[in-house]
C-alpha cells in the first residue's frame, strides 16, 4: 500500500462507509426523473467523492452503472437532437479531468493495485472466504460466540470488511438468508417504484459484501429507505412532496 496515498474521512468518519452513502445516493440521482443534465451533474459529483474516498469496489461499481446509464440514455429517446453529442463531449472532458485528478492529487490512487491477491485488503477478503468456507458446519450454520473477535484475532484482521460475512461468523449462515430475504420483501411492499428497487437492491446487496458498514452506526438502510422515497424525482416540487410524505 503507498503511504502517500489520500483517503477522505469526512461525512461519516471512514472511507467504507461514507463510500456506501455517496454509492446509494448516486445511483438514485441517475435512475431518478429530471433532465440528463442534473441527473449526470450529480452523479459525477458523487462519483469524484467515491475517487476522495480511494474505495475500489464502489468505483468500479458506480462506473459500470454509470456506462449501462449513458448506453441507455444515448439508445433511448430521453436525449433528443444535439444532446446526444453535448453530453459525449461533457464525458470526454470529465474523464479527461478524472485522469488528471488521479495522476497530479491521489484521487483514486488505489485502483493501481487492482482487485489482485497481491493487495493486502484484496488478498484478506480472499482468505476470509476460505475461512468462512472451511468452518464446522456447527458454525457456519448457527455462527459463533464473539466470532468476529475470534477470527480478526487469529488470522490478525483488522476487520472483516465484509457485512454479510460478519452476520455469518456471529449469527450463521440461516440467519443471514433470512435476513436477506425479509429485508427485501419488507422494503418492496414499501417502494414507490418496484424495478427501480430491484435494481438498487442489487447495488445495495454487492455493496454490502465490500465493507462492514453494517456493523457500524452508520445508517445505511435509513440512508436507503430515505432515498428510494424522495429520489424518485430531481424535480424540486416532486422533491418536497416527498419529504412531506416521509414526515
Amino acid at each position: 500500500m503507498m503511504e502517500s496515498e489520500m483517503r477522505a474521512f469526512s461525512l461519516h468518519g471512514h472511507p467504507l462507509q461514507n463510500a456506501f452513502l455517496v454509492s446509494i445516493l448516486s445511483f438514485f440521482f441517475l435512475s431518478a426523473h429530471g433532465k440528463p443534465l442534473y441527473r449526470y451533474g450529480l452523479f459525477s459529483i458523487g462519483f469524484i467523492s467515491l475517487l476522495a474516498f480511494n474505495t475500489r469496489s464502489s468505483i468500479y461499481l458506480m462506473a459500470v452503472i454509470a456506462i449501462l446509464f449513458i448506453i441507455r440514455d444515448l439508445r433511448g429517446n430521453q436525449l433528443k437532437g444535439n444532446q446526444k453529442y453535448v453530453i459525449l463531449v461533457i464525458l470526454l472532458c470529465a474523464i479527461s479531468v478524472l485522469i488528471i485528478m488521479m495522476k497530479n492529487f491521489d484521487f483514486g490512487s488505489r485502483l493501481a493495485y487492482s482487485l489482485s491477491s497481491k493487495d493486502d485488503s484484496s488478498n484478506t477478503r480472499y482468505m476470509l472466504l476460505s475461512i468462512i468456507a472451511n468452518l464446522p458446519t456447527k458454525e457456519l450454520l448457527w455462527g459463533m460466540t464473539n466470532g468476529i473477535q475470534l477470527i480478526t484475532n487469529k488470522y490478525a484482521f483488522a476487520a472483516i470488511e465484509n457485512s454479510l460475512a460478519n452476520f455469518i461468523v456471529t449469527n450463521g449462515l440461516i440467519y443471514t438468508v433470512c435476513w436477506c430475504i425479509l429485508i427485501y420483501m419488507c422494503l418492496y411492499t414499501v417502494s414507490p417504484n418496484k424495478t427501480r428497487y430491484k435494481y438498487s437492491f442489487i447495488i445495495f446487496f454487492t455493496l454490502l459484501n465490500a465493507n462492514n458498514s453494517l456493523m457500524t452506526d452508520t445508517p445505511i438502510i435509513i440512508f436507503y429507505i430515505l432515498s428510494l422515497y424522495s429520489l424518485d424525482s430531481l424535480q424540486i416540487k416532486s422533491i418536497i412532496t416527498n419529504a412531506k410524505f416521509i414526515l
